[in-house]
């Protein structure tokens, strides 16, 4: 049996692509999935409702960006630290 290198991917291909891409249509559009109620990814996007008409933007950006503050607030470590300060600057716009 051949064995796979784990040390590096091989070099990309408009080949490779090509295939990776085909396989993926083919696999989103046929393949039956016991966690999406036996329906292929396809079948389930198209049933999903849209997320804009559930929840509503401003909330949903308010209710996330408090909960990254909080977050924050728990964080152990100067480098979890500054890794929330950094995502709350990115979320709010403010450069770093």
């Amino acid at each position: 049996m051949a064995r796979i290198p784990t040390t590096r991917m091989p070099a990309r291909t408009p080949e490779l692509d090509s295939r990776l891409h085909a396989a993926v249509r083919w696999l989103n559009g046929w393949l039956r999935r016991g966690v999406l109620g036996g329906r292929t990814a396809l079948q389930a996007v198209r049933e999903m409702p849209v997320a804009e008409r559930l929840v509503d933007r401003e909330d949903f950006y308010r209710e996330t960006c408090c909960a990254i503050e909080k977050a924050v607030q728990g964080c152990k470590g100067s480098r979890a630290g500054y890794i929330g300060l950094c995502l709350i600057r990115f979320m709010s716009g403010t450069p770093q």
